[in-house]
């Protein structure tokens, strides 16, 4: 009997909320005079730092159009959460800024039109007017490894019970 409660209550410490880090992503679809940037960006619990990135600069008129990720450029500079980001590709052809008006939050933010754009050779820089960015949470493999873990045990816990028998009778 005793073995059964200390299984119930390890089942029930890994099935309890635990703080756990989650990687927060942000999905754009910010519009300009000249053309879109949607996809989405990934940033750390603490939104301090962009982790990952798919972000992509539509063709429009002499703008060529530009797929942002961490394949072809890199985060030159940030002060999340309280304003910006800046996005580069090698030799700085390419460049993607987006600066928030009051910072960036866990439901997201308001672009800054005076201060995000996106600048292409071919076609100058074009402003990224004042759309919201819209966020979702993801949380860790570890945090649903836990909780497999903590069902399993329970299940097992409950299998191992004797069982019990009932009998129906009709009159």
């Amino acid at each position: 009997m005793l073995s059964k409660v200390k299984l119930l209550v390890l089942a029930g410490a890994m099935l309890s909320p635990a703080a756990a880090n989650a990687t927060k992503v942000f999905n754009l679809n910010v519009t300009s005079a000249s053309g879109t940037v949607t996809g989405s960006f990934t940033t750390n619990d603490a939104r301090t730092a962009v982790e990952s990135y798919n972000i992509v600069a539509s063709a429009f008129g002499s703008f060529t159009g530009y797929t942002y990720t961490p394949a072809t450029s890199t985060i030159s500079a940030s002060t999340l959460p309280s304003q910006y980001f800046r996005i580069d590709s090698p030799g700085l052809v390419n460049e993607l800024q987006l600066y928030f008006s009051s910072g960036l939050s866990d439901t997201g933010g308001t672009i800054l039109t005076s201060s995000s754009y996106e600048h292409e050779p071919s076609g100058g820089n074009r402003s990224l007017s004042g759309s919201v960015v819209a966020a979702s949470v993801v949380p860790e493999a570890s945090t649903w490894a836990m909780a497999m873990v903590g069902l399993g045990v329970v299940g097992g816990a409950l299998r191992r019970r004797g069982k019990v028998s009932m009998r129906v009778g009709f009159a």
